[in-house]
């Protein structure tokens, strides 16, 4: 049995973590914690600068030192997957090519305001898996 968990840093995710953990260890399941690196064409333009920054790179840096930070907490140490993408279709995608049987996803992100902008990923998830989807509260 095979859970994929979306991670995106915030307190939802590490709730849709922790409860996916406790699911692996009780089911005796593998899981991959799947870290979007996700940069909107809103924040993308906004930044633009001379300098180049590397905005995904930083997105990158900033997921993996939140999962870092609960990752002791854990009773199983998942496998972690960064990509860059759009988070519905880099979640979905890996779930159905690693022919997982359950996606979680915390049920908000970013927030409001980007949600309104970026839409939700977990009801994006919902309406793209071709898997069952644990929304955690």
């Amino acid at each position: 049995m095979l859970i994929v968990t979306g991670y995106d840093g915030s307190p939802h995710a590490d709730e849709a973590i922790r409860r996916a953990d406790m699911f692996a260890t009780r089911l005796g399941a593998e899981h991959h914690v799947v870290m979007v690196a996700h940069v909107s064409p809103i924040e993308f333009t906004a930044m633009a600068n001379p300098y180049q920054v590397d905005l995904y790179g930083l997105e990158e840096e900033r997921l993996v030192g939140a999962f870092d930070a609960i990752r002791n907490g854990l009773d199983t140490q998942p496998e972690t997957v960064v990509v860059r993408g759009n988070p519905v279709l880099e979640l979905t995608a890996h779930a159905e090519e690693h022919d997982a049987d359950l996606i979680v996803v915390g049920s908000r992100g970013r927030g409001a305001v980007a949600t309104v902008l970026l839409g939700s990923t977990s009801h994006g998830v919902l309406w793209r898996a071709r898997t069952d989807v644990l929304v955690v509260h």
